[in-house]
């Protein structure tokens, strides 16, 4: 049977028991992200999906750190061919090693944990990892200016449309640390890519 080196991604809501279910939300907020098979909920609490390559993977992971609470373990490896329709009914070593990763992320205070025979995977969690406190403290209204921004307003009709002055915006935007991340997002992806095909 022929395989093919992919990217399994299993993420589970974190305090579950005490908090509303987020999977629909997780869901909704993955949906867009290209997928080789697309997130679905598997268990409880738990989502799982196959994304092909480093920048789907980071996305992924960018979005359920905006979203809050989720443990977060990323496998790297072959996936046994053909492919299913689903990712719940996917086989191989990727979502092996996922599995492995999730149960280690819960662990850590990163909640973050890749899993690949290539060490260029531990570099990736490394530097996603010092991103994490970044995207995590970003405020609302950090991410409202945020997004504006990313629209492609200018920071004065970013104020105008937000009621607040123009330094207002600066600062706004200076604690949100956006280039940083996109700088360890963009290594990371491909670290990530590097771990995937063996650095060929």
């Amino acid at each position: 049977m022929s395989s093919q080196n992919h990217i399994a991604i299993i993420a589970d809501q974190v305090g579950s028991r005490r908090s509303p279910d987020a999977v629909p939300h997780a869901l909704t907020e993955l949906a867009s992200v290209p997928a080789v098979l697309s997130f679905e909920r598997t268990a409880g609490d738990e989502i799982q999906g196959l994304v092909p390559d480093g920048a789907a993977a980071v996305e992924a992971i960018l979005r359920l750190w905006r979203l809050g609470e989720w443990s977060i373990g990323i496998g790297i490896g072959e996936v046994e061919a053909p492919l299913p329709a689903s990712t719940r009914e996917a086989r191989g070593p990727a979502y092996l090693a996922a599995r492995g990763a999730i149960e280690e992320a819960e662990g850590v205070a990163a909640r973050l944990r890749i899993d690949a025979a290539d060490s260029a995977a531990r570099d990736a969690e490394t530097v996603l990892r010092l991103a994490e406190p970044l995207v995590h403290g970003r405020s609302a209204a950090t991410w409202q200016a945020l997004e504006l921004a990313h629209a492609g307003l200018t920071q004065q009709q970013i104020g105008e449309q937000l009621g607040i002055t123009q330094g207002a915006v600066s600062r706004r935007l200076a604690r949100a640390y956006d280039a940083e991340i996109q700088r360890a997002s963009e290594l990371g992806a491909r670290l990530i890519d590097t771990a995937r095909t063996g650095g060929s």
